[in-house]
């Protein structure tokens, strides 16, 4: 009976792992992130080797890993792939992590938070995308924007110049820091605009009337196009909020 036991038992486990379908996970650092989250759909072998189970509903079903839930900031992450294996995902965190590129994402994701990383690049963005954080990184180009996108953070890097075009549901962009000496065409849903620290960027286009809030360097920028009524303008230097009226086209902001 004993030995019927064990038989059986070899046999469940033998179609146990016939079913699962193990990928490695190339990088240690995410390898044991999940391992420390998903155990023993994600594992470590006896050669040192991280391994997920793609097929298992812990995986294929996870929706967020965030700040909140199973969060990844800081684990000493340096490539992504193993992620995509997460279908269901809609926000994940991966901030302060030695990461170079942006690549692996999961086709549905939402919000992407790599704040603090060392990103150099971006492959693509998957076009579900509405929220996008990639502050103080070494980015130097972006790729084509999702078209739903309504955050775009991408302060303190050395983007010289935004792809179009910009998502017609934008309601913030941050272009802190940056080498940007002109901006496109900006769409009417834009809410708060963040210009400051462009050495470059003397004059701004059109602004939206839906625009709440400027927040720029009034040493360095010389005109505005127009003055939206009610718009807030905050001098970056000197963190004093002014209050325009509407004006004509084409104003000196000291005017």
């Amino acid at each position: 009976m004993k030995k019927l036991l064990t038989t059986l038992s070899i046999i469940f486990c033998c179609l146990f792992v016939a079913k699962a379908q193990y990928v490695n996970i190339p990088d240690n650092g995410l390898g044991a992130a999940l391992t420390s989250y998903y155990y023993p759909s994600v594992y470590k072998d006896l050669n040192n080797k991280y391994w997920i189970d793609t097929t298992a509903p812990a995986i294929v079903n996870e929706l967020n890993l965030n700040y909140f839930h199973n969060d990844l900031q800081g684990w000493n992450i340096k490539s992504l792939n193993g992620i995509q294996y997460f279908k269901s995902l809609q926000t994940l965190n991966v901030s302060l992590n030695p990461i170079t590129v942006i690549d692996y994402l999961p086709q549905g994701l939402v919000e992407l938070q790599a704040a603090f990383d060392s990103i150099s690049l971006i492959i693509s963005l998957p076009s579900s995308l509405k929220i996008l954080n990639c502050t103080d990184n070494k980015i130097l180009q972006l790729p084509i924007l999702p078209p739903n996108l309504t955050t775009l953070i991408i302060s303190n890097n050395k983007i010289s110049q935004l792809p179009l075009p910009l998502s017609n549901k934008l309601q913030e962009l941050n272009i802190t820091g940056n080498l940007i000496s002109s901006l496109p065409l900006l769409p009417d849903s834009l809410q708060y605009l963040y210009v400051n620290q462009n050495s470059n960027l003397l004059c701004l286009p059109k602004l939206p009337d839906s625009l709440k809030l400027l927040v720029l360097d009034t040493s360095i920028i010389k005109c505005l196009a127009n003055k939206p009524a009610l718009l807030k303008i905050q001098d970056a230097n000197y963190l004093s909020i002014l209050i325009w009226r509407r004006h004509s086209p084409r104003t000196d902001l000291r005017g």
